[in-house]
C-alpha cells in the first residue's frame, strides 16, 4: 500500500524553521560588522577603557583590555553584578574585561559602584620580601 499523503507532509517544507533562517540572516549581518572593525582601533578603545578606570581609581594603567582588583570576599564584584555590571571574580580577585561594546558610561558605572564601597582598595599593598 502506497502512503502518498504521508510521504509529501514529510517533505513538505515547514514555517517553523523560519525563526532560524530570521536568526542566521542577523549572525550573517553580525560577522559582517565585526569584519569591519579594525582590530587596531578595537585594541585602543578596550585599552583605553581600561587604562580610564585605572586613572579613576589611583592605579598604575594595565595598558590591556583586562584589568583585575584584590577582592578576596567578592563584595566589590556582588555590588557590580547588583548594579548591573558583568565581571568575574577569580583567586580572590575581581576581573573586568572591556570590549568594542563597553564606553566611558560602563566605566563611569564601576568607578560610582566601587567608589560607594568603603572597604574597596583597589590599590595592593606591597608585598615585602625580606633578604637574608
Amino acid at each position: 500500500m502506497l502512503r502518498t499523503r504521508h510521504a509529501a507532509r514529510r517533505r513538505r517544507p515547514s514555517l517553523r524553521r523560519l525563526p532560524g533562517l530570521a536568526g542566521l540572516a542577523r549572525a550573517v549581518a553580525a560577522l559582517r560588522h565585526l569584519a569591519s572593525v579594525d582590530a587596531a582601533s578595537a585594541w585602543r578603545h578596550a585599552t583605553g577603557l581600561a587604562d580610564r578606570l585605572a586613572d579613576a581609581l589611583g592605579r598604575p594603567r594595565p595598558g590591556q583590555a583586562i584589568t583585575t582588583f584584590p577582592d578576596p570576599d567578592g563584595t566589590a564584584l556582588r555590588a557590580l553584578a547588583d548594579a548591573g555590571v558583568t565581571a568575574s571574580g577569580r583567586a580572590g580577585r575581581l576581573r573586568l574585561a572591556f570590549h568594542l561594546w563597553n564606553d566611558a558610561e560602563d566605566v563611569d558605572r564601576v568607578v560610582a559602584v566601587l567608589g560607594g564601597l568603603g572597604s574597596f582598595r583597589p590599590v595592593e599593598r606591597p608585598l615585602v620580601h625580606s633578604v637574608r
